[in-house]
């Protein structure tokens, strides 16, 4: 199993070029834009439905991505995801998605599915 990292800062053009080098070479990456408000109505875990062998999450800044950023990351194959109505550092976002993601992983085979009332 390969270690959780977190790298320091950087601009969005890096991100989009470290993921366009990374991806090809997993069989199951996974890349989710973390976003203050709903793009779309994904879910942690609906994307983590299956284990990504690899996953990369862009964390904005604080005031959140600008809309032509998000589209950016979109296109690029990230799927936006809400932390919901909390409103974090843009630190402290990432570490609370990073284990977020942890979690969801390490308890995937305790999920159930619960019929639709």
């Amino acid at each position: 199993e390969t270690p959780a990292g977190v790298a320091c800062p950087c601009s969005a053009d890096y991100l989009f070029d470290y993921w366009t080098r990374i991806r090809d070479h997993s069989q199951k990456a996974l890349a989710l834009l973390i976003h203050e408000v709903p793009l779309e109505k994904g879910s942690f875990h609906e994307y983590l439905d299956s284990t990504p062998d690899l996953i990369v999450m862009a964390v904005g800044p604080e005031g959140g991505f600008s809309p032509a950023e998000a589209d950016d990351f979109i296109e690029a194959g990230f799927k936006p995801v809400t932390l919901g109505d909390t409103v974090l550092r843009a630190e402290n976002a990432a570490l609370y998605a990073a284990a977020a993601v942890r979690t969801l992983i390490f308890e995937r085979h305790t999920w159930t599915v619960k019929a639709n009332q």
